[in-house]
């Protein structure tokens, strides 16, 4: 039996990553699940992510005397962005149209004022999180109701 399976290459950035400072977020990371699964804190995990409706499978088994047809059209998309915590509550927003800076902060706005604890929302370095915008409205949202941020490291 061959040691080869038919999937998908993935892309990665694992070597351009600072393994020093990736140990030390995750070490970080690590205590503060010890902080929720006391009860202390509320931790949730947050990305976007763009959907586009077009289908795009480049490849499939089909008969060589009846191609797969895939119906052509552009334009159709979705965004959306979530916080979810380990134990799958998920706090999220379907967007129609483009996401930026002004609807990432709605949307934490609206999140922030949903929480009743001591919060720590964990972000990727994408440059709407690391923002001039979004920085300003973070020390916001650490002084009104106990949310803070926590940035992952490059390439994680």
């Amino acid at each position: 039996m061959l040691a080869y399976s038919w999937k998908r290459a993935r892309l990665s950035l694992k070597g351009k990553r600072n393994q020093e400072e990736f140990e030390l977020k995750q070490g970080q990371i690590e205590s503060l699940k010890v902080l929720e699964e006391s009860g202390y804190i509320d931790l949730y995990f947050g990305d976007e992510s763009h959907f586009g409706l077009t289908p795009n499978v480049p490849y499939a088994w089909q008969r060589k005397d009846n191609p797969i047809l895939l119906p052509a059209a552009k334009g159709k998309f979705l965004n959306v962005i979530g916080l979810m915590t380990r134990k799958n509550n998920l706090f999220f927003e379907v967007l129609k149209t483009t996401l930026n800076t002004d609807k990432v902060i709605s949307f934490m706005d609206s999140f922030v004022a949903q929480t009743n604890k001591k919060t720590v929302v964990i972000l990727d370095n994408s440059p709407i999180h690391k923002s001039k915008k979004f920085m300003g409205k973070n020390s916001g949202m650490e002084r009104k109701r106990c949310v803070n941020l926590l940035f992952t490291t490059l390439f994680s």
